[in-house]
């Protein structure tokens, strides 16, 4: 109880100064400051304010957070660093065209923003636009053509589009920029895997799995490549490794399906399929897995579906999950963030990372969760963004 009046206490107080400065600003003009002074009052606030955007976005606040951004912004409309904070937690609730628009308002201003033409090519790609998504992420690498992390983008929006010798190309280039770029590794193994080189392909996905043993996707992608060389077996026991790491990547039951399909092992086919389209609602191959899925119901029974079920959930029991964390910028005291009215509930530190691949989620972006979390500030992670961007 004492720490929540603390809080609201708080929150009193800080509706006073926002108050005080509305006063401030307008009795700054009736008396004719030099602007440079009117200035500086704002700019005050508009760090306290994204400040404190930072400390809701850290507490996956998301909503608050952006009021906190926009406030800023209104003080302060050219701060790119509060647009920048905005457009991610708008992302991170998913709000893509919102989160558009704010990088769109970034190139109008500033055209050569890099930085900007990459988060929105990768909001486009959100959104279906993966064409559109190309063509910004292709102005971002005119920038840098040397930065691993927007030619990777480049390759995975073009293995989503399925055009694999695109995909194929620009993983390669980031995996020759960074040669400890896991991912990249994995999406040049997959990209392999769907145009025959499967020899070089596996290569590719053990490189990238002596750098994460753990990624589930990198696990599919190489019993992929067993499947395209006919070893059917092993790519099944890779298909079944790799959801013990991570049981929502619907690709891999697809491949799986695909797997115990050819082996007529039919029961566990089609539990796999149904539980690929459970998890793929959109999948582009969404009308022929129905079709399969229709004639495997005229041969298999529920009983013999239940036994599959059960057979498969309890091979793929999880092993393990990385846990990918990152924060926002500005160090600040969780005691002294305004809470909603009846909120005593602990604030956790962190924002965490939900996704799998980096061309909605990098994963290179993505830093192990601190062991030693303090409880009383938010812990200063930055963001890792493409190389030459000044702002966030």
């Amino acid at each position: 109880m004492r720490k929540t009046r603390i809080k609201k206490i708080f929150l009193f107080v800080f509706i006073a100064l926002t108050l005080c400065l509305n006063t401030m600003q307008a009795k700054a003009v009736q008396i004719n400051l030099p602007n440079d002074i009117i200035e500086n009052i704002d700019s005050r606030f508009m760090s306290i304010y994204v400040s404190y955007g930072d400390g809701y976005a850290n507490k996956e606040e998301y909503d608050l957070a952006e009021g906190f951004y926009r406030k800023a912004i209104d003080l302060e409309p050219g701060n790119i660093k509060a647009k920048y904070r905005l457009g991610l937690v708008l992302e991170m609730q998913k709000k893509y065209p919102e989160a558009g628009e704010i990088y769109t308002a970034i190139i109008k201003d500033k055209s050569d923003e890099m930085q900007a033409y990459y988060s929105l090519g990768l909001v486009l790609d959100q959104q279906g636009k993966s064409i559109e998504g190309i063509e910004k992420l292709n102005k971002a690498l005119e920038f840098e053509p040397d930065n691993a992390f927007i030619n990777y983008d480049i390759g995975v929006v073009y293995a989503k589009l399925r055009d694999f010798p695109q995909s194929k190309l620009y993983s390669a280039r980031a995996a020759e920029l960074k040669p400890d770029f896991s991912e990249a590794l994995n999406n040049l193994c997959y990209a392999q895997g769907n145009i025959g080189e499967y020899a070089d392909a596996i290569k590719n996905c053990e490189k990238s799995l002596e750098l994460k043993p753990n990624s589930a996707a990198t696990i599919d992608s190489l019993g992929f490549a067993y499947y395209g060389m006919g070893k059917v077996d092993t790519a099944i026991e890779k298909y079944l490794e790799a959801l013990q790491y991570d049981n929502t990547i619907g690709e891999i039951y697809f491949h799986l399906g695909e797997s115990y399909d050819l082996n007529k092992i039919y029961p566990e086919a089609l539990y796999s399929y149904i539980k690929y389209l459970e998890l793929e609602q959109d999948a582009y191959n969404k009308d022929k897995i129905d079709k399969r899925i229709s004639e495997l119901n005229k041969i298999v029974s529920k009983e013999e579906l239940e036994k599959a079920r059960e057979s498969i959930e309890d091979k793929i029991k999880p092993a393990f999950k990385s846990k990918g964390t990152y924060s926002f910028g500005n160090t600040i005291n969780e005691d002294d963030l305004p809470v909603k009215e009846g909120d005593d509930s602990e604030p956790t530190n962190q924002i965490q990372d939900e996704s799998g691949t980096p061309a909605d989620q990098n994963q290179e972006n993505i830093q192990e969760e601190p062991n030693n979390q303090n409880d009383e500030e938010i812990e200063e992670i930055e963001i890792e963004i493409p190389e030459g961007s000044d702002d966030q």
